[in-house]
C-alpha cells in the first residue's frame, strides 16, 4: 500500500466514523428527541478543546460491511470554577473520568 492508498483509506475509515451509523439511525435517534453523542460532547466541552483518539476503532460484520464500534473517546476541557481535563468515553452511557492536575 503506497501513501496515497492509505491516506484515503484514512479518509474512508472517518467518514465511516462521522457517519454514526447511517442518515437512518441519526433521524431515529433525533425523532426521539437526542441529540448524537458528538452533539451533546459540543455542548458539554469549551469550543476547541476537544480531541478525539478512537476514531478509527471499527469493526467488519460478517457480510462485509464496516461500522463504527459504536464508542468515542477522547480528551477536552471543560471550565467551572477552573480547568480541568477530563477523559471522556460515549457510548449509550456517557462516563466522564478526571484527571486531576
Amino acid at each position: 500500500m503506497d501513501k496515497q492508498e492509505a491516506l484515503n483509506e484514512l479518509k474512508r475509515k472517518r467518514e465511516i466514523a462521522y457517519a454514526l451509523g447511517g442518515p437512518e439511525r441519526v433521524a431515529r435517534h433525533r425523532e426521539r428527541g437526542h441529540l448524537t453523542a458528538r452533539e451533546r460532547l459540543d455542548k458539554l466541552l469549551d469550543p476547541g478543546t476537544w480531541r478525539e483518539t478512537g476514531l478509527f476503532a471499527q469493526f467488519k460484520t460478517d457480510d462485509g460491511k464496516e461500522y463504527h464500534a459504536n464508542k468515542i473517546h477522547g480528551f477536552g476541557k471543560m471550565v467551572l470554577n477552573h480547568a480541568k481535563v477530563f477523559q471522556i468515553i460515549v457510548n449509550q452511557f456517557f462516563q466522564l473520568v478526571l484527571f486531576s492536575k
